[in-house]
């Protein structure tokens, strides 16, 4: 594992680790294939992260090393397989390849959006207030975000035509 320091660099470099690490099992890790040797280190072919194809040489630094041309790449960093995650908040709450661990809790969750998490009721609500340390807050206009989790479809359109027609 490489070792974690502050930075947007490092962060990222954690992140793909984890998302690639075998002991995690992400649907999504195949996202991240076009890098050198990320698949073989998913498949556990490749056990030294470092031989992956993605360091930072300081904080504000990414190098990303390709096995192959992929020309679609700029498309593909933008699902959020790629998007890095805290990593004091994720081994604040396991280890970097635990799955089911509370650090996406309310309370817990760190991220840099506009939003942040305020209320998760399983299966009744996901409540997200504006973010007050966002860095362009006074252009964010709603204050709050509501879901509704539903797992019926013809439930979910009769909601939905529901508060239209208000």
């Amino acid at each position: 594992m490489v070792e974690w320091r502050s930075g947007g660099g490092f962060g990222f470099c954690f992140s793909f680790e984890r998302i690639l690490s075998p002991g995690l099992a992400s649907e999504y890790s195949y996202m991240l294939y076009c890098i050198k040797n990320a698949e073989a280190f998913n498949k556990g072919l490749v056990k030294d992260f470092l031989l992956v194809g993605a360091h930072a040489p300081n904080d504000t630094t990414l190098v990303i090393s390709l096995s192959k041309s992929t020309p679609y790449f700029l498309s593909l960093i933008s699902h959020n397989s790629w998007f890095p995650v805290n990593p004091k908040t994720i081994l604040k709450f396991g280890s970097m390849d635990e799955r089911g661990t509370r650090w996406t809790r309310q309370g817990n969750i760190v991220g840099n959006g506009p939003f942040m998490l305020f209320k998760w009721h399983l299966m009744t609500v996901i409540e997200l207030k504006k973010n007050p340390f966002y860095w362009d807050r006074a252009n964010v206009k709603l204050n709050r975000i509501c879901f509704y989790p539903i797992d019926n479809a013809q439930t979910e359109e009769r909601s939905f035509r529901t508060a239209s027609s208000i």
